[in-house]
């Protein structure tokens, strides 16, 4: 990366910003890495699409983390790439839904005081995000 970046006769980053997600972070610790930096700045809105196809994946039962539920739950290929409000999957009680598809993203999102407590040195506890997520956001309301 590096590499590339000066063979291209441009400059390192000077700041890294990443999604609070831990698969975001362990990207941007390895690009802190790579350029020695000492900081990572978690912005909670670099999240996931909440969409239905997305809750899908993870609230439904049988949810085996595919793209728009699992089988027997799913949505159609054409309808969970279009995320558009108006179209659904098939009707899932609320009774049968996780709990926290309810709740919406912020369930999901640690803040970076708590991400840097679980291992994570360069990430900026005193960083406060530019923007917040929407916590309304949640099964039945999605963007």
């Amino acid at each position: 990366m590096k590499e590339a970046l000066e063979s291209a006769g441009l400059p390192p980053p000077s700041r890294i910003f990443s999604s609070p997600l831990v698969r975001c972070i362990e990207t941007a610790d390895f690009v802190a890495q790579e350029f020695a930096m000492d900081s990572i700045r978690v912005e909670d809105p670099l999240f996931e699409t909440v969409c239905e196809a997305w809750m899908r994946q993870w609230a439904v039962p049988g949810a085996d983390s595919t793209w728009g539920g699992p089988e027997g739950a799913a949505m159609s290929k054409e309808t969970s790439k279009a995320y558009l409000q108006h179209l659904t999957g098939p009707e899932v009680p609320p009774s049968q839904l996780r709990r926290e598809a309810s709740e919406g993203p912020r369930v999901f999102v640690r803040s970076a005081a708590d991400i840097k407590a679980a291992g994570w040195p360069r990430v900026d506890a005193q960083h406060a995000s530019y923007a917040s997520l929407n916590d309304k956001l949640c099964w039945g309301n999605f963007e």
